[in-house]
């Protein structure tokens, strides 16, 4: 009687207390549907970021060549077509950071070019794919405030270490980590580069899973697996460990996902 008199004398604070408990009440939507992300629920942004990650191999196929410059150019036109304009804030400092670097770049060539050396289209390119493009992604998703939750990059990346778990057990056991011969990537390919490697001189127009002559640990070569070069390779690796130390500070609680024992044992 008396709840019911002081909701009747403060329907704010009875409304208040209802908003309360139906947010109590409402589930969290699971994620996961046995081993597999359920998509309806990701967002877009979560739907690009997960396939961007999973797909790394037919990333590697392709030569890994001015994907960031293609993918600042998807993002964009996507986001025209959607909302007919662009609606970007003020860029941060970090962003001014690296397109002034990336433009630095730009003029140092321009100036190169004009001394009588002859103007390299690559080279222009490849600093607007490294400097530009990168700065102008993440321009856009800072405007945009973009978020992606954990769970889904720690799902996409176990696959990725499947992936590579998977591509080591063919190197190791099937070609006995021994010569094999380099195919060419679909940009060198497509582009038609000359088909004879030359080591160190243009190693995104190949296939090179592996390094057989060289040595990392005894009884292995040195794996590059799909990526663009080993310090690629150890860029990602170092990364997976800090995303492994972020999960097991969550509880344990990815550890009963689909994959997630990779991170949290």
């Amino acid at each position: 009687m008396l709840n019911k008199t002081c909701g009747q004398c403060n329907p704010l604070a009875s409304t208040k207390g209802q908003t309360i408990s139906m947010q109590r009440m409402t589930p969290e939507v699971p994620l996961f549907s046995g081993i597999c992300l359920r998509w309806p629920v990701l967002t877009p942004s979560e739907q690009l970021v997960c396939l961007g990650i999973v797909l790394i191999p037919l990333w590697w196929l392709w030569g890994w060549s001015y994907l960031l410059l293609f993918l600042a150019l998807g993002i964009g036109l996507q986001a025209i077509r959607q909302q007919k304009t662009l609606k970007m804030a003020a860029p941060s400092l970090l962003v001014w950071g690296i397109l002034a670097f990336g433009g630095h770049w730009l003029i140092a060539i321009a100036i190169y070019s004009s001394t009588g050396a002859p103007l390299d289209t690559r080279t222009v390119l490849g600093t607007v794919n490294a400097w530009i493009a990168p700065g102008l992604i993440l321009w856009f998703i800072q405007s945009q405030n973009i978020r992606v939750r954990l769970p889904i990059v720690a799902w996409a990346f176990s696959v990725v270490v499947v992936e590579m778990l998977l591509c080591w057990g063919c190197i190791y056991f099937l070609l006995r980590q021994g010569d094999y011969t380099i195919w060419q990537s679909g940009f060198a390919l497509l582009t038609g580069k000359d088909g004879e490697f030359v080591p160190g001189d243009g190693n995104s127009n190949f296939l090179m899973p592996y390094f057989p002559a060289d040595n990392s640990i005894p009884g292995f070569v040195r794996y590059v697996f799909f990526f663009a070069g080993p310090e690629s390779l150890a860029l990602v690796a170092a990364f997976i460990v800090l995303l492994a130390t972020e999960v097991r500070s969550l509880s344990g609680r990815l550890a009963c996902q689909p994959l997630g024992f990779l991170f949290y044992c």
